[in-house]
């Protein structure tokens, strides 16, 4: 065999052969079109964000292994999961001081919000906290930040259009004042 076998399953490795069902062809050629996708860069696109940031749910997984026990903690952390990536900008504002004295404001004074990838921290609380109207306030605080970073992203994006039509106005001004001079 070729030193770059490597297995059943690595068919991009794998000798061609007459030999290979056409199932198998299918799913090398599905893995190869999504190993190449995986490793494509689009840096040069613009940002598109779907949808608002909320949360899909709890992570149970992740939560205390002693909860509901008698040496589980009354108060803890619980993982919340983006619905998406957040944003920059998103970040921002969720981390800004508002969130926090809007907590505050609302009876939730020792409640912290922290982002771990694609995930909420939700610390110092509990579920029936969050069941009891936390979680509530949490998704409209996310979905005020939402809608706020893309009023601001809109408005950049205006500004930007603006300047680029008066940078085009400029040039074409000065191109004309260069084609008024002759040279005879």
């Amino acid at each position: 065999m070729p030193s770059s076998y490597m297995g059943p399953g690595f068919g991009f490795l794998e000798p061609q052969s007459q030999s290979i069902r056409p199932s198998l062809r299918f799913s090398q050629c599905i893995f190869k079109k999504c190993w190449r996708n995986a490793m494509t860069t689009t840096q040069e696109q613009p940002v598109h964000v779907e949808g608002r940031l909320a949360l899909s749910g709890v992570l149970a997984s992740a939560l205390p292994h002693d909860l509901g026990t008698a040496r589980g903690a009354s108060r803890y952390t619980v993982p919340a999961v983006f619905s998406r990536r957040p944003q920059p900008r998103e970040l921002d504002l969720l981390h800004d001081k508002s969130v926090t004295r809007r907590l505050a404001e609302e009876g939730y004074s020792g409640v912290e919000l922290r982002v771990s990838d694609r995930r909420l921290l939700i610390t110092n609380t509990n579920l029936q906290e969050l069941k009891s109207g936390l979680a509530h306030l949490v998704g409209t605080i996310l979905s005020d930040i939402s809608v706020q970073a893309e009023a601001e992203r809109v408005h950049r994006s205006e500004e930007l259009a603006a300047l680029g039509l008066l940078e085009e106005q400029r040039l074409e001004a000065i191109r004309q004042s260069a084609a008024e001079v002759h040279f005879d």
